[in-house]
């Protein structure tokens, strides 16, 4: 290290004096822009990424609130012809509304007796959400819902749920 100190202090002394101003002023310079590169321009970056989802996400709710009504009459619409205790089988419930609206869920596995994970790909985003809203009126609470673009037409969704039994 102290070898390293010793040949830049032997170039620097023998630059001339116009050269060492130049080092002086130039190399703060380099510093500060390697700085900006490394550390500052990752967070501008993330801020105004960070903005923009705030945007997106505020005009969402504006959305929203603006459907509150509408929203608020569907929620509360269940058919008269659906028993929510007329079968007692989750799986067996939510297979035949599923392939009623044309869907195929992959059930996967869970511990919990009452809870059902399963996925369906490729499907219209609205048959997802009718989907929910009948197992909802069947007596079935959703505890998550990932829902994610699929790449082979608009509208279309892949998505995952969990469902737990009332």
């Amino acid at each position: 290290m102290a070898e390293w100190k010793a040949k830049l202090q032997d170039f620097y002394y023998g630059l001339g004096e116009r050269d060492r101003k130049v080092v002086n002023w130039g190399a703060p310079v380099i510093l500060l822009l390697v700085i900006y590169l490394l550390v500052g321009r990752p967070l501008v970056n993330g801020y105004l990424q960070a903005l923009h989802t705030h945007e997106s996400l505020r005009s969402d709710i504006a959305w929203l609130a603006a459907q509150q009504q509408h929203l608020q009459r569907i929620n509360s619409y269940c058919p008269a012809t659906i028993d929510p205790v007329a079968e007692s089988d989750i799986e067996f419930i939510v297979t035949g509304q599923a392939r009623r609206l044309g869907l195929e869920p992959n059930y996967g596995r869970t511990d919990q007796e009452q809870i059902l994970d399963f996925e369906i790909g490729n499907a219209p985003g609205n048959a997802i959400l009718t989907l929910t809203r009948e197992l909802a009126c069947r007596g079935m609470v959703l505890n998550s819902l990932e829902m994610t673009a699929s790449g082979s037409g608009r509208g279309m969704v892949d998505a995952k749920l969990e469902l737990r039994q009332l």
